[in-house]
Order: structure tokens, then C-alpha cells, then sequence
């Protein structure tokens, strides 16, 4: 599994409302992005996730909404 890959996919799986909820959670998404193609957003949100070192939080907004389980092991949160 390439999970940057299936962040990717499980993110844009999701409706358009619930990815930018998703984003202003996590305190990704900004003025400047209001009106962005899916893919130029996405692109914003995933990048600003690492410079914040959010990955792990924006896997389990995302895992939260699907709620299938699917992928319950997040690959980006660090062990203690």
C-alpha cells in the first residue's frame, strides 16, 4: 500500500462539502483557496498537512467519514 496514494484516493472519494470540512478542521484551507480545481486544492491541503506535520490527523478525518474500517491501521501516526 502507497499511503500518500490511498490518502489521495480515500480523500477525493469523499463529496466535495465534507473534503473542504475536512480542511478547515484541520486548519488547511485558506481564503486564497476558494474557487481551486479539486486537484489544485488537494495539491494545497496535502502539502500545508506536511509542513504542519498533519498527515496522521488528515487520515483519520478522512478514515472518520468513511466510517468502513477499511483502513483503520494509519500509516503516518508515529508509535511512541
Amino acid at each position: 500500500m502507497n499511503p500518500e496514494r490511498t490518502l489521495t484516493y480515500r480523500f477525493f472519494d469523499l463529496p466535495h462539502i465534507v473534503r473542504i470540512g475536512i480542511a478547515r478542521k484541520l486548519d488547511l484551507y485558506h481564503d486564497e483557496d476558494e474557487g481551486l480545481q479539486d486537484f489544485e486544492l488537494f495539491a494545497r491541503v496535502f502539502k500545508r498537512a506536511i509542513d504542519a506535520d498533519a498527515l496522521a490527523d488528515l487520515w483519520d478525518c478522512i478514515e472518520e467519514q468513511h466510517g468502513d474500517g477499511r483502513y483503520s491501521t494509519n500509516p503516518f501516526r508515529r508509535s511512541p
